[in-house]
């Protein structure tokens, strides 16, 4: 099964960064059980970000690839 990418770079960068922001947050700043639900979604967020895949995207057969405001396209040439 090959997982195609489905998110644009822009998604990927902020997945990425909220996911940290999650981890951190939910590891320096809540108690135990709401602590492990953060950081767990935090998790999702980064793994989902550094392999531009996404479920539940795919699911719903969502894709933000090329996709102005999600993705950068373009350029100068």
């Amino acid at each position: 099964m090959k997982l195609e990418v489905n998110e644009g770079k822009i998604d990927r960068f902020f997945r990425i960064v909220f996911g940290l922001v999650f981890l951190g947050g939910g590891y320096l700043y809540l108690a135990a059980p709401l602590s492990w639900a953060v950081m767990l979604v935090g998790a999702i967020l980064v793994v989902t970000g550094v392999t531009g895949y996404c479920g539940v995207y795919s699911v719903l057969g969502i894709s933000t690839v090329g996709v102005p405001y999600c993705d950068i396209v373009g350029g100068k040439k």
